[in-house]
């Protein structure tokens, strides 16, 4: 897998209000995702949970510290 770049975004927390944050950001077969964990297996580094993002909303070119930002919200899939 490529070294992953950043990606500045908005990420929903389990009490409805938003953050910033910085996130890792690959591309899987083209797609766009930001990778919230990681996973270590034989040895290598693989995404663990991870979000899809609409191309649309993503804008490359640096950006609050990050090669990337994200005009949508992050909803983090390991809340309830």
């Amino acid at each position: 897998m490529p070294q992953p770049k950043t990606v500045w975004h908005l990420m929903r927390k389990e009490d409805g209000s938003n953050w910033h944050c910085i996130s890792d950001l690959v591309f899987i077969e083209g797609v766009p995702f930001i990778v919230l964990e990681w996973s270590a297996l034989d040895g290598k580094e693989i995404p663990l949970v991870t979000v899809e993002l609409d191309p649309k909303l993503l804008q490359v070119g640096p950006s609050a510290g990050a090669e990337s930002l994200y005009d949508g919200q992050i909803v983090d899939p390991r809340i309830g």
